[in-house]
């Protein structure tokens, strides 16, 4: 049996390989919370947006903007109104200039777990 893994929330940040902040509208209908928080699903991805990214090209910046095709951390099994979970294994391609394309966006080292975090258990 795998290791269980937390189910992510609107309390984990998340960044870009350069360093920026990904911001995570709040959700507008939350059918499921963990210690309080809305529990992050698939279909909201394409509206987080990076900040503060610190990726240049040459001497011009070239930030990624946006968050594009998860590439791991979308629970198979567990979901909320037909959309899957995401998990604390999270990452996606990042989306902007040519210089930040196909890095990643995951879940922030940075950052410790959230308290009171829902645990999932592969089979």
């Amino acid at each position: 049996m795998a290791d269980p893994v937390a189910v992510l929330t609107t309390a984990w940040s998340l960044e870009c390989s350069f360093q920026g902040s990904v911001t995570v509208p709040e959700p507008t209908s939350v059918k499921l919370r963990v210690a309080g928080k809305p529990v992050l699903l698939d279909n909201t991805v394409s509206t987080w947006t990076v900040t503060a990214c610190k990726a240049v090209s040459g001497n011009t910046p070239a930030p990624c903007s946006s968050v594009g095709k998860r590439t791991a951390g979308v629970a198979a099994k567990l979901s909320v109104g037909g959309q899957a979970v995401l998990l604390e294994t999270f990452s996606a391609l990042s989306v902007g200039s040519a210089v930040t394309a196909n890095h990643t966006v995951s879940v922030s080292k940075s950052t410790p777990e959230p308290s009171s975090p829902l645990k999932v258990v592969a089979p």
